[in-house]
C-alpha cells in the first residue's frame, strides 16, 4: 500500500533534518575551528551589546543630570532662579484660582563680600551651604526655598498672610544668629535682611519678586 503524502513530507524532512545535523557534526569534528570562531562572534557580540547598553545607561544619567541642574543651584541644591519662577508662576496660578494665602521671603546676607574677601572664596562657598541648610531647617517641608543670586536667599510659604511670613522672617534671622558659621575653627556670625511680599492673582513671578526684593531693601537701610 502506498503511503500518503504527508507521511512521505514528514519523513523526507525527519530524514533531511537528521542529514543536515550529520553533516554540521561532521564539519565541526573536522574543522573544531569553526566552532571556536563562531563562539568568539558571540562572545564579541555579547561585549559589544553590553558596552553599548553602558552608553546608552551613562547618556540617560545625563539628561537626568542635566534636567536637574537646568533648575538646581549647583552649589546648594535648591531652586535657582529658574526654578524657582516656575515654582512661583503655578503658586499664582493657584492663588487665582483658590484665593490662598502664600507669601514670599527675600533674604540678603548682611556683608557677605567681606567673607569672601577676608577667607577666601572657598569659605564663602561654604558658608552660602551654611545658609542653605539653616534655611530648610528653620522652614516647613511645604515651603519652597531657592537661592536666585549670589548671596540672594527666597522662601515660598504656603498658608500665609504678610503677618506670618514677618513672623517667619524673623525666626529665620534667630536662626542664622544661633548657628553661626565655622570655617576652619573660626566663628562667623551671618545676618541677613528680609523682605516680605505676598502673591495676589494679578502678580507675575517677577512683580512679586520686586516686592519682595524692593521690602527687603527698606529693611536693609534701617
Amino acid at each position: 500500500m502506498q503511503r500518503g503524502p504527508t507521511m512521505r513530507l514528514a519523513g523526507a524532512e525527519t530524514t533531511g533534518g537528521a542529514r543536515n545535523q550529520d553533516f554540521s557534526k561532521a564539519m565541526c569534528l573536522e574543522d573544531p575551528g569553526l566552532l571556536s570562531d563562531a563562539t568568539e562572534q558571540v562572545e564579541d557580540l555579547r561585549d559589544e551589546v553590553a558596552r553599548l547598553t553602558d552608553v546608552v545607561n551613562a547618556q540617560r544619567m545625563e539628561i537626568r543630570r542635566l534636567r536637574r541642574d537646568a533648575v538646581r543651584d549647583v552649589l546648594t541644591g535648591l531652586l535657582n532662579r529658574r526654578g524657582f519662577e516656575r515654582v512661583l508662576e503655578r503658586s499664582i496660578a493657584f492663588v487665582s484660582r483658590y484665593q490662598s494665602d502664600v507669601a514670599l521671603i527675600y533674604a540678603d546676607l548682611d556683608n557677605f563680600k567681606s567673607i569672601n574677601d577676608t577667607l577666601g572664596h572657598a569659605a564663602g562657598d561654604a558658608a552660602l551651604k551654611h545658609v542653605a541648610e539653616v534655611l530648610l531647617q528653620a522652614l516647613r517641608r511645604s515651603d519652597v526655598v531657592g537661592r536666585i543670586g549670589g548671596d540672594e536667599f527666597v522662601a515660598l510659604l504656603w498658608k500665609s498672610d504678610e503677618c506670618a511670613a514677618r513672623a517667619v522672617a524673623r525666626e529665620v534671622s534667630d536662626a542664622l544668629t544661633r548657628a553661626p558659621f565655622v570655617h576652619k575653627g573660626r566663628s562667623v556670625l551671618l545676618s541677613a535682611s528680609l523682605g516680605v511680599a505676598t502673591l495676589a492673582f494679578e502678580d507675575s513671578a517677577a512683580g512679586v519678586l520686586d516686592r519682595a526684593d524692593r521690602d527687603m531693601y527698606r529693611v536693609k537701610s534701617r
